[in-house]
């Protein structure tokens, strides 16, 4: 894998006036995070591939990786509605 939760974060700090310790807030403007299952789900097919393991996240694009650990797609980076959470269940 290439990356972690923590390192697909980016941490920001903001003081505060009165000198307080700093405060640190996450990046969640991503639907999918690393180690997250999901499937890939194609234009005109019926069935989506997967299940995916997210390896990558960078601004709602996601690198995917199969259940060895080798890049689907070739390292190919895919777009969140490419994408959807998977269900063990469904």
């Amino acid at each position: 894998m290439e990356s972690t939760n923590e390192e697909a974060q980016t941490p920001t700090f903001s003081f505060p006036k009165d000198g307080d310790s700093p405060i640190t807030e996450y990046a969640t403007n991503v639907k999918f995070r690393p180690n997250d299952q999901v499937c890939l789900v194609k234009p005109g097919s019926i069935t989506p591939e997967g299940p995916y393991t997210v390896s990558f996240v960078d601004e709602g694009r996601y690198k995917l990786c199969d259940a060895k650990g080798n890049p689907v797609g070739g390292g190919k980076m895919f777009t969140e509605q490419e994408l959807k959470f998977y269900d063990p269940f469904g």
